[in-house]
């Protein structure tokens, strides 16, 4: 038993899914003493077991010794075993000891995140790690969730001390151990024998059976426990699978193999319980695929491991329900929070589920004691079905109650990134153009330079789903529809009169791409009423303007929308930087009149409007479009 320190979790922690642990708790609440969780799996697992308890006899027997074979000296890219981590010098080296009285080539590295691992090894290469690992793991001589990582990953060696600097190169396995003896397998048994010992099954027992069923797709009803004919329907179907006999009554070695099966599934993940300190929080992570990486408030942040693609955060500011909803909003604005989701926001509490192409992720905070504490994990989109099970259990798990709390870095000169929060790429699109609204349920007439093969997903306004409806590619111009629809502050009407030569027109468009709130107003004047190879449908114009602003209406001097702006032309041609297209009001009212928008038309002798109403009616009649990966 290690000693309780007053701040950090002690020794193995518990966990879930058939890995069974001793946690030793923070704060000294059980100083001295030690407390064993065991996870239903486990227990049903034992019952399951029960015919063939002398097996523990041997594996105890066996746990003690490992398999005779020398390592050669550390290669460049060679692997280790990573079979525990603790959070300071002391109890690493304690528990590095425990292990090296039973298992040869133990030894302590710091890692990333300041903790200490223990390992074995080195390894040539990652089959060899595996081999080793797969045998340990069978004797129980080291934890089920320990697993390889790369030399890159091993700081300053802490254990053994003393030894000479070269000694991680060359680890020495026992030479003198006996090669271990395999388990002896359980024998077959009768239909009879089988259903007596399904008899001696607890509730667990058999509900752990009607899960496991069900993970592999034979069983459909409900985990009721009730082996009816449902679960016998499952049962034969899985022996049928496995090609055993069609009996509906699984052997307990039959039930073994598939609980074996299902367990293994989840030990992947490597599920503990994680007690941090700074941030004050509790809660079970998977860091048998992630680990600790750094701190940067208000996260605590976890990369992956063996490019397993799971990451991970801890949430730990102080704040109200204000900083509540406001990390609500930035939380949506991260990557690693795909847009696609459900969000659910609560007067203290947020949901935020997300998924794309690339990756899953689930985000849950909630305000306690003055303070907002969360979580998010990330994974690819093949584990979710392992998720979907697991991320129930995590919630579960969290634990916000502990005071401490990560410090508020405002202020602190801290460099800072308009692309970054905390370290963490903000989702940012492809591109964005500008749009004018047409009509009052929200369609968007904009530049067709704004489509693009890589996206997925269009917005208008940032925050709205949009459809592409229509499109011309000689005009230039594409109809963006919202998927719910909108009420917009303003629809601007189209000119229905020829553009005067030489007037003044003021084009307005988001020119930074967003990066500005509102749209920036642009004045220049009409040069001609028709294109350079006389196009009757085209405007040029002498204007200053830049990508962001293709899409943009271009207002006459009474505020009515004379033109929309092309994107440049792409070609051999160069022309003057200030010479640029727009499709005519009429042109432009003939699109929207074949996508079945009628776009409101202005009065023939509208009145001369004032700069500043200009910059008003801009800021309300023109939006921001935007195409997203």
């Amino acid at each position: 038993m290690y000693r309780c320190a007053p701040w950090a979790t002690q020794g193995r922690v518990s966990g879930s899914f058939g890995v069974e642990r001793v946690a030793h708790y923070p704060d000294c609440r059980f100083c001295g003493q030690s407390k064993t969780t065991t996870s239903p799996l486990i227990e049903s697992l034992r019952t399951v077991y029960r015919p063939a308890a002398f097996l523990i006899l041997i594996v105890t027997a066996l746990a003690m010794v490992l398999p005779a074979q020398t390592l050669r000296a550390q290669p460049v890219g060679s692997v280790y075993l990573q079979i525990e981590a603790q959070p300071t010098l002391s109890q690493a080296q304690a528990a590095a000891a425990g292990y090296a009285a039973n298992v040869a080539g133990v030894a302590g590295y710091q890692v990333p995140g300041g903790w200490y691992a223990i390992t074995v090894g080195p390894f040539a290469d990652r089959d060899a790690a595996e081999q080793q690992l797969r045998t340990l793991r069978q004797l129980g001589a080291v934890p089920a969730d320990s697993f390889i990582v790369g030399a890159a990953r091993l700081g300053q060696r802490y254990y053994p001390v003393g030894a000479a600097p070269e000694a991680p190169n060359v680890v020495q396995v026992a030479t003198e151990a006996p090669e271990p003896q395999p388990v002896p397998a359980l024998p077959d048994e009768t239909v009879s024998e089988a259903r007596a010992s399904e008899r001696l099954l607890d509730g667990d027992a058999r509900r752990a059976l009607q899960e496991a069923l069900q993970w592999d797709g034979f069983y459909t009803s409900a985990i009721d426990g009730a082996i009816g004919p449902g679960t016998r329907r499952a049962m034969s179907l899985w022996q049928a699978s496995r090609g055993y006999p069609e009996t509906g009554v699984l052997t307990t070695r039959q039930r073994g193999e598939l609980l074996d099966a299902y367990a293994a599934v989840f030990a992947r993940l490597g599920l503990e319980t994680v007690f941090d300190p700074q941030a004050g929080i509790e809660l079970l992570l998977p860091l048998g695929l992630m680990t600790r990486d750094a701190v940067e408030p208000p996260f605590v942040r976890y990369t992956d491991l063996g490019d397993s693609g799971f990451e991970g955060l801890l949430i730990s500011q102080e704040g109200d329900q204000q900083t509540l909803f406001g990390l609500y909003d930035i939380m949506q604005t991260l990557k690693i929070v795909p847009a696609d989701g459900d969000r659910s926001r609560r007067p203290t509490s947020f949901t935020l589920t997300g998924q794309d192409s690339q990756r899953h992720s689930y985000t849950y905070a909630t305000l306690s004691g003055g303070a907002v504490k969360g979580f998010t994990l990330v994974w690819p989109p093949e584990d979710d079905r392992v998720m979907s099970r697991v991320i129930e259990r995590i919630q579960d798990s969290f634990d916000a109650s502990l005071e401490a709390v990560l410090p508020d870095v405002a202020g602190s000169g801290q460099v800072q990134s308009i692309d970054l929060v905390a370290g963490l790429e903000i989702r940012r699109p492809i591109k964005s153009r500008s749009a004018l609204w047409v009509d009052k349920g929200g369609q968007a007439v904009t530049s067709l330079d704004l489509l693009d093969p890589t996206c997925n997903r269009y917005t208008l306004d940032t925050d709205f789903a949009a459809q592409v409806v229509a499109q011309d590619a000689d005009l230039g111009l594409a109809l963006l529809a919202p998927e719910a629809a909108l009420r917009p502050p303003a629809v601007a009407s189209l000119r229905d009169l020829p553009a005067r030569l030489r007037s003044e027109v003021a084009l307005a468009g988001f020119s930074f791409e967003g990066r500005l709130d509102l749209p920036s107003v642009t004045f220049g004047q009409i040069d001609d009423n028709k294109g350079l190879s006389g196009e009757p449908s085209l405007l040029r114009l002498s204007v200053d303007a830049l990508p962001g602003d293709a899409g943009g209406p271009v207002f006459d001097g009474s505020g009515s929308v004379t033109g929309l702006l092309q994107a440049p032309a792409t070609g051999a041609r160069s022309l003057p930087g200030n010479v640029r297209f727009a499709v005519s009001s009429d042109a432009l009212s003939g699109f929207l009149a074949q996508a079945g928008v009628t776009a409101p038309v202005a009065d023939a002798q509208p009145a001369p409007m004032a700069p500043e109403d200009l910059a008003n009616l801009a800021a309300d009649a023109v939006v921001l479009a935007s195409c997203w990966e």
